[in-house]
């Protein structure tokens, strides 16, 4: 059985994630069972990338608006 401390900090995170609480739910399910730890890991890293991809698009927008403000600034 998972660290209660650990189970309620990884909600919250989740939380801030903006994870809806039926993918909540089913990570915290997953992983109350101690043989269902590995696909809840494996959930978690399929979140993990489509937060990274969210990073990386959100990078290319800054990236193109630094270039907007320096070619405004070079007019």
């Amino acid at each position: 059985m998972l660290d209660e401390q650990i189970k309620d900090d990884l909600v919250l995170l989740l939380k801030k994630m903006n994870l809806c609480s039926i993918a909540r739910e089913e990570i915290c399910n997953l992983l109350d069972r101690e043989r269902q730890k590995p696909e809840a890991i494996k959930t978690l890293r399929k979140y993990r990338g489509m937060l990274l991809e969210e990073i990386h698009d959100r990078q290319k927008l800054l990236d193109n608006l630094d270039f907007m403000i320096d070619k405004l600034k070079k007019g």
